[in-house]
């Protein structure tokens, strides 16, 4: 598990020499880089209670400080994803209550 999948977390880098801005999807590379903060994920019912991450990109679970697995991180690139597609953030909370109040 990553536990910190974030925008400043992903790389994109051009396979092409071509500096456009109209290429095709395919003609980048993304990568997850920064894994300080990951763990090895052993079990299926391997679950953690660690409150890490951004929390603009924790899962409801890590904000409430229940235990969680894989499923963190997958909550976590749908941010990022969301961020990429609408250039915005998809929650607007101030601080982390704010946010943990936004997501529940």
């Amino acid at each position: 598990m990553h536990r910190d999948i974030k925008l400043d977390n992903v790389f994109v880098k051009s396979k092409s020499a071509q500096t456009s801005h109209d290429l095709p999807i395919d003609y980048y590379d993304f990568k997850i880089g920064d894994f300080g903060l990951a763990k090895r994920y052993t079990a299926k019912n391997d679950c953690h209670v660690t409150f890490c991450g951004t929390p603009l990109h924790m899962g409801p679970e890590v904000l409430k400080g229940q235990p969680y697995d894989m499923k963190a991180d997958v909550w976590s690139l749908g941010t990022v994803l969301f961020q990429m597609l609408t250039g915005e953030r998809p929650f607007k909370g101030k601080d982390i209550n704010d946010l943990t109040n936004q997501i529940q």
